[in-house]
């Protein structure tokens, strides 16, 4: 039990309140015994907490308990005192467990050997703690899926608490990086887009003069955590992650917070508009003959935004399943805003307008709009179209009108 306190403070919490379940279960239950199925859940979601916190001794016990709970919902071990001494003890020392995480140094090892093995002599061998599908041994990969995000998690805790620490921003983004490596991560869709919130949001803070997380990144980033936390103790515990996600509700809610501001880079002032409105003497002049005009360094900057438009909206296009709708929404708007702000920045109105417009229409968009967005970009993402074809093609591909 050697992590740092910081990092076990959730899993101190959560294991806390299970075994504070499994404890009234048990007190309250009459001579036939506490709810069998009731008892291996919490028992089950112990172990899943424990194994991906890296607490191998809790896990262990809660293991011996839920495959305890197994036997007595199959009626292979039946409940009595002797059972129900084994079973208060093991709480006991689950509780011990616990708290003695914030105050390590003594070798529990002997409690949990003798303890797990007490337990296993009440089941018979031919009881298994995972004996259906539903709850099989994860994959090679899953596993490491699941280890992933649960150290991606810590290390969001981490940033979400030492706001300050610049190396604090660069262990998420190492896990990011690991998790993307993983071709099972589009299995699971709720990770995914878990994953490109935090790697935007990470992006965002490190273009930023300011690289701490507001009050809004950092609601985003704790919901993110604790469904990775989730996601990585349903793995663990069950062999697959659960589709029902009860934190999601809190996730796209910070996440629809956060979106106002996404593509809301630093705005790019135009140096002249530093100098004073007087006769000078100033400190800086204005070259005679500058290099590149205003309008030329737009084109420049615009390029790539166009292209990354076109790569959000052919991504639209070819992916449009249910699930998948809310992140396309969101990605759209995040381009054309961060479109529109790069042009807010260089004064190109008509651009602004046109991204404006288009971004408060993402919702419902049809076949014909997406095209007329794609011809759009695709005008601003080649440098060789002159100003007044874009200006004309802005003009005939804008946003249709709301009526009134």
């Amino acid at each position: 039990m050697t992590s740092p306190d910081g990092l076990l403070h959730f899993f101190v919490l959560e294991a806390t309140d299970y075994v504070d379940r499994l404890d009234s279960l048990v007190s309250s239950s009459a001579e036939e015994g506490p709810d069998a199925s009731a008892f291996g859940r919490y028992a089950r979601n112990l172990r899943g907490s424990a194994t991906m916190s890296r607490q191998m001794g809790i896990a262990e016990i809660a293991s011996a308990l839920e495959r305890l709970a197994r036997a007595l919902r199959n009626r292979a071990v039946k409940w009595d005192v002797g059972v129900n001494a084994a079973v208060v003890a093991a709480v006991d020392d689950l509780r011990i467990l616990v708290r003695a995480i914030r105050t390590p140094g003594g070798d529990e090892s002997a409690r949990i050997r003798a303890r797990v093995e007490e337990l296993g002599t009440l089941v018979p061998a031919s009881v298994s703690a995972f004996a259906t599908p539903a709850q099989s041994q994860p994959t090679g990969a899953v596993t490491f899926l699941a280890g992933e995000a649960a150290e991606l998690a810590r290390a969001i805790d981490h940033l979400v608490s030492t706001p300050e620490d610049d190396t604090a921003r660069a262990h998420p983004a190492e896990r990011v990086r690991a998790l993307r490596g993983v071709a099972e991560l589009k299995d699971i869709p709720a990770l995914g887009d878990v994953v490109d919130a935090i790697e935007n949001t990470l992006k965002t803070l490190e273009l930023s003069t300011v690289h701490v997380p507001n009050t809004k990144q950092k609601t985003l980033l704790t919901a993110a955590a604790a469904i990775l936390r989730r996601i990585a103790r349903d793995i663990a515990s069950r062999g697959r992650a659960s589709d029902d996600i009860p934190e999601l509700a809190s996730f796209k809610a910070a996440l629809a917070a956060v979106e106002p501001d996404a593509g809301r880079g630093d705005r790019i002032v135009p140096i002249a508009q530093l100098f004073h409105d007087d006769e000078g003497p100033h400190i800086l002049t204005t070259a005679p003959q500058p290099p590149t005009s205003a309008a030329e360094r737009f084109r420049l900057e615009v390029v790539s935004l166009a292209e990354h438009l076109r790569g959000v909206v052919a991504q639209a296009r070819s992916n449009r399943a249910p699930e998948q709708r809310e992140k396309n929404h969101r990605e759209l708007r995040a381009a054309l805003r961060a479109l529109g702000s790069a042009a807010n920045s260089f004064g190109e109105k008509q651009v602004a307008r046109f991204s404006a417009e288009w971004s408060v229409r993402v919702a419902t968009l049809n076949d014909a709009q997406m095209e007329a967005l794609d011809r759009a970009a695709a005008l601003l993402a080649n440098p060789a179209t002159r100003p007044e074809e874009v200006a004309r093609g802005l003009e005939r591909l804008a946003a249709p009108k709301t009526p009134h």
